[in-house]
């Protein structure tokens, strides 16, 4: 009689090479964000309460106020927060996927 191995069950929820660089900017995002709401780098005017977990708050840095009508006039509220946020959303987009994915099959 032969006997039968035992299979794991399919991964559910997969994460892509696009998920994970994702992940990667959010954390990076919510990690300054936390770290300049806790120094009073800027006015608490500019930061948002967001809940990214159960019982897990983050307070994101939200210079800018966008019209409810959907129009283009943004509100800022801070310049210097405003260019903190343009300046990570466009750094974190240059992030190498190579170096991303190569440094982590060295660990």
């Amino acid at each position: 009689m032969a006997t039968q191995q035992k299979r794991r069950p399919q991964q559910v929820g997969v994460w892509t090479e696009t998920n994970s660089v994702r992940a990667m900017k959010n954390l990076f995002r919510a990690s300054i964000s936390q770290i300049c709401y806790l120094r009073a780098l800027f006015p608490e005017k500019v930061f948002s309460i967001k809940e990214y977990v159960t019982d897990v708050t983050v307070h994101a840095l939200t210079p800018a106020n966008e019209p409810e009508d959907g129009g283009d006039d943004v509100e800022i509220l801070d310049e210097q927060a405003w260019a903190l946020t343009r300046w990570l959303e466009g750094s974190s987009a240059t992030v190498p996927l190579d170096f991303v994915f190569a440094s982590s099959t060295h660990c």
